[in-house]
């Protein structure tokens, strides 16, 4: 198959696919033939430019949508392990608390907790907004894109358009007798 047929085929590719491609390009414009080098090369640009495109289509598709929606359409999108839903409730459950505390209401330890909800927001910050810098350490404060977070006491609370979110995907707060 032509590099030209191939790089025409990547819209109706999977992510697997492409980063299958994206691996087999990287290795042969390293290894490969002159004119493998070459094709490589086209291909990895065909790959960049897909991605960048689709990624600004999606942007153009959720940047006017309110908060809550976005957090649906993420949650919709990547949807929730059964951690991130016992991560969700815990904070449903116990909000302003710290995140050992929200460790302990699911049988963890230490920052166990915060860990997997920083990753959880990170796997889907492309659908929901940037995280903003952590003012204790150089990195971005990725849960903070769905909780507030009050440094003094080190409490996390979910955000009240993401409560109503994630009532609407049914990961609500555990009944109370």
């Amino acid at each position: 198959m032509s590099i030209d047929r191939i790089i025409a085929s990547i819209p109706e590719k999977s992510e697997a696919d492409r980063d299958k491609m994206r691996e087999n390009a990287k290795r042969l414009s390293e290894t490969g033939t002159a004119q493998q080098k070459t094709d490589a090369e086209k291909l990895l640009a065909a790959l960049d430019r897909a991605a960048e495109a689709e990624l600004k289509a999606l942007y153009d598709r959720l940047k006017d949508l309110p908060a809550a929606a976005r957090v649906v359409e993420a949650f919709r999108a990547l949807p929730p392990s059964e951690t991130d839903v016992k991560v969700v409730r815990a904070l449903l459950d116990n909000p302003s608390s710290t995140s050992a505390t929200l460790s302990a209401a699911i049988g963890w330890k230490g920052q166990a907790w915060h860990m997997h909800f920083g990753k959880m927001c990170f796997d889907r910050e492309v659908y929901l907004w940037p995280a903003e810098r952590s003012e204790k350490r150089e990195a971005s404060f990725y849960s903070g894109i769905l909780a507030e977070f009050d440094p003094n006491g080190s409490l996390f609370t979910l955000k009240p358009d993401v409560v109503a979110a994630f009532a609407e995907l049914g990961i609500a707060t555990k009944e109370k007798p």
